[in-house]
This record gives structure tokens, sequence and C-alpha cells, in this order.
């Protein structure tokens, strides 16, 4: 099922990205640039929430 899911979402929006480049203005207005980095990346680094689901 969560295959099928998948190819369905992926036709619709397209395929997930790999890469992408990261940046952003901080609360003084200075810009960020943190460079290229994987979604997995971004996750460990800046997600501090545990998305794995308890029971």
């Amino acid at each position: 099922m969560l295959e099928e899911n998948y190819i369905f979402l992926s036709k619709i929006l397209g395929e997930p990205i790999s890469e992408f480049n990261l940046e952003y203005y901080d609360k003084d207005h200075k810009l960020i640039q943190c460079g290229k980095m994987t979604p997995l990346e971004f996750k460990e680094r800046y997600l501090t929430i545990d998305s794995e689901m308890k029971s």
C-alpha cells in the first residue's frame, strides 16, 4: 500500500528532491547560507522532534 501511495504522489507532485540549498535570514536580517544538503541531513541537523511513532 505504501508503494502504491508513493507512485501515485510521485506522478501527481513529481519525484522528491534529493538535494537542496538551504538559505534563510536570521532575526537580525543576516543571510545564513548552509549550502547543499539532503533531506536526511536536514532532519539530523535541525529537527529536534522524535519522528518515530511509538505505541
